[in-house]
């Protein structure tokens, strides 16, 4: 729950806080807008998943959703968790998802958003923070975003529709 959450000081003060189960349904909503605007839009979107989903991040010491707010209203949010890599037991932050409403995105939202994550991961004990980008979305704005803050490119990801007769 989030009161084992420290609070994140710094630069970002004010902007980011960790969401609150309180928050589920608005971020379950702009998941719903974050999918209808990707290239994941082909697929389902199972609200009642979403919700389980970001009550769990939100409950779990090891998951957090960080959320920026303009007159108390989430504009953003950045999903994450802290978990062993597949190949050793080192520890490294891992995002589910990042999103900023299109109308908040010319701020230091996003910025202040992917700063609380990293700092989370870092008194986590993660030896790295992994994110990507695989919505289609605004993919060479995001890419100069995270490079500005310290991220190095790490490999490309690619996508391909599949029909396997059933639609």
């Amino acid at each position: 729950m989030t009161a084992t959450i420290a609070p994140i000081a710094g630069a970002y003060d004010g902007l980011v806080e960790p969401a609150t189960l309180e928050d589920v349904p608005r971020l379950a909503q702009m998941g719903e807008e974050l999918h209808a605007s990707s290239d994941h839009r082909v697929l389902g979107f199972d609200r009642q998943k979403v919700e389980r989903l970001l009550a769990t991040l939100i409950a779990d010491p090891n998951g957090v959703i960080f959320v920026s707010r303009r007159e108390n209203v989430i504009v953003g949010a950045f999903a994450g968790a802290v978990v062993p890599n597949w190949f050793s037991d080192d520890l490294i932050g891992v995002d589910y998802s990042f999103f900023v409403l299109p109308d908040a995105r010319k701020d230091m939202r996003g910025t202040t958003l992917i700063l609380a994550f990293v700092r989370w991961c870092e008194r986590r004990g993660a030896r790295q923070v992994k994110v990507g980008i695989t919505t289609g979305i605004e993919v060479e704005s995001t890419s100069r975003l995270y490079r500005s803050l310290g991220f190095a490119d790490a490999g490309v990801g690619f996508s391909k529709e599949v029909n396997h007769g059933s639609r």
